[in-house]
């Protein structure tokens, strides 16, 4: 194409070389958000436990026990501690008003196996709250199922 004798050369829009940022900025932010969910950012909501090392660990036999037994009665958990029968917001009232506890004082927590765990994680509140500095939890196991033969 002869464009050099009118100067149409120069009209013509000219080719640029442009770097193609927006594909380049969709796949950095796919990695970015398979980053962030790979790592240790997203944070897990719940409580965290220090468990014991081995599961036969003996207990603390100088330490003097004060004992809440936690039942589930009818839907409702039941809570019995030194002979005295509550509910969680009794149990609330009850803690502060006793002597603060001393530092080898635990509260041993013997639950049933349907108590739920917010029943659980509210009264180890209301112990620490009320001075205890160890809390001991006891359960039983679920009865073995019999053999069908």
């Amino acid at each position: 194409m002869k464009l050099s004798p009118l100067n149409l050369q120069d009209q013509l829009p000219r080719p640029t070389r442009r770097f193609p940022l927006l594909p380049i900025l969709d796949v950095a932010l796919i990695l970015l958000f398979f980053g962030l969910f790979q790592s240790g950012f997203v944070v897990a909501p719940g409580l965290s436990l220090e468990l014991p090392r081995t599961a036969g660990e003996p207990v603390d036999h100088a330490a003097r026990f004060r004992i809440l037994t936690v039942e589930e009665v009818e839907g409702s958990e039941l809570l019995i501690f030194e002979g005295r029968v509550l509910n969680l917001a009794g149990l609330e009232r009850l803690l502060p008003t006793l002597e603060k506890p001393t530092r080898d004082e635990v509260l041993l927590i013997r639950l049933d196996r349907r108590v739920s765990l917010e029943t659980l994680v509210r009264i180890s509140e209301v112990a620490r709250d009320a001075g205890f500095e160890r809390i001991h939890l006891a359960a039983e196991s679920a009865p073995a199922a019999a053999a069908p033969f």
